[in-house]
């Protein structure tokens, strides 16, 4: 009984010095990150978004990430196209037609995020190709997915 208790005893205190280290570890890592500044424009869309959205987003108004507040940039462009969708014809056959009242917005925004081994990260927060946040600028509040990161070395 007794050394079944010390086993149990011995197995937990391996467990908390592990977590204590993955941890330490985690909070090293979470600072600012170390790489190369870089200078990109990322556009993202937004989906079946209400036409008066599209107001909402005006050039020089910043954008970002509504979680963590990390700054994507600064808007530089907006544009809007009628959402399409499958209809079916009356010979069964599917075409695209526009959906009324709901656009798909592209917002294409110039930012300076840090360039490191994992990705580009903006004010610490990484983002990749086809990531899903919200997003908040001056007057709008979204969901959005990231189409293109591109560097301008500008």
């Amino acid at each position: 009984m007794k050394r079944r208790l010390l086993t149990l005893v011995l197995v937990a205190a391996v467990l908390v010095a592990g977590s204590q280290i993955v941890g330490c570890r985690r909070l090293r890592g979470a600072g600012a990150p170390s790489g190369q500044p870089a200078k990109v424009e990322l556009t993202f869309i937004v989906t079946e978004a209400d036409p008066a959205l599209v107001k909402a987003f005006r050039i020089g108004d910043p954008v970002r990430i509504k979680d963590t507040g990390s700054l994507l940039g600064k808007i530089t462009a907006v544009e809007a196209t009628p959402m399409l969708q499958p209809t079916p014809t009356a010979a069964g056959q599917l075409v695209a037609a526009e959906v009324p009242d709901q656009v798909d917005i592209r917002v294409t925004v110039a930012g300076s995020p840090v360039m490191t081994q994992d990705g580009y990260r903006f004010d610490g927060e990484p983002v990749w190709v086809n990531s899903d946040f919200k997003l908040v600028s001056t007057l709008a509040y979204c969901e959005a997915k990231v189409l293109s990161i591109k560097e301008t070395g500008k």
